[in-house]
């Protein structure tokens, strides 16, 4: 697996935006919307989100839930609970803010969890999430492939154990099947994007890696990849009472 100076070298010689396209759209959110004192759930924090790290300070409650509790404290959270995301155990509008970064795959039924997010938020709260596409080619082939050859995988190539994984299902995971549901549930779209990262993959091997960083910013530039690139990022705010489940 390569080193991260290696991958920084690599990045800025074949794709020096990488990281602000790959980034940007997740940072500009999280800017505009964790203002002092906001009050955040962290939907499937596993050790407790990177990606709040920067705003810690900011934030005046920090609540994370997941299946699996955090083997090291709460990873920066004020509380962590054990619990389905589509069945949470706080009072209606608790929240200002709800992340869910890369879990909606993860959902067996992501109707009933977007409808629980909409009945924990405040009336004008936001959902920020980032997750993966099922018809782009890397995850379209991860979606229809046993589980096992996905712990193999990973295992052999990142060096990801097996109890880090959970099982994918895919079941809301297109631009159209996501805006279609979070609207359906009460959900107004304030941003939707594709993204490409399949590098972000390939890091085992600096030839793989390569051609993952070009192939990354080809797809990137092509206006007629939009639906099939790999990552999808939205920003959705509830207004009024959320449909129910």
């Amino acid at each position: 697996m390569l080193n991260d100076e290696t991958q920084e070298k690599l990045k800025n010689k074949l794709y020096p935006t990488v990281d602000q396209i790959t980034f940007g759209p997740v940072t500009k959110a999280l800017d505009k919307h964790l203002q002092p004192g906001i009050r955040v759930l962290d939907a499937g924090c596993g050790k407790g989100s990177w990606i709040l790290r920067n705003y810690r300070r900011r934030i005046g409650l920090l609540v994370g839930v997941d299946i699996e509790a955090p083997k090291e404290g709460n990873g920066r959270m004020d509380e962590f609970i054990l619990s389905e995301l589509d069945d949470m155990p706080f009072p209606d509008a608790t929240f200002d803010v709800v992340i869910c970064y890369e879990v909606i795959e993860h959902l067996r039924n992501p109707q009933k969890a977007f409808a629980e997010f909409g009945r924990v938020l405040n009336d004008g709260g936001v959902l920020i999430f980032k997750t993966p596409c099922a018809i782009s080619p890397l995850f379209f082939l991860s979606r229809y492939s046993p589980f096992h050859w996905h712990e193999t995988i990973k295992r052999l190539l990142l060096g990801v154990q097996e109890a880090h994984l959970f099982p994918t299902y895919y079941r809301c995971n297109t631009l159209k099947n996501l805006d279609h549901t979070l609207r359906a549930k009460g959900f107004q779209k304030e941003m939707l994007e594709s993204i490409e990262e399949t590098h972000c993959y390939l890091v085992f091997n600096m030839v793989a890696y390569c051609v993952g960083l070009l192939l990354s910013r080809l797809v990137q530039v092509l206006h007629l990849t939009k639906p099939f690139r790999s990552q999808l990022i939205g920003v959705y705010r509830k207004l009024g009472s959320c449909v129910g489940s």
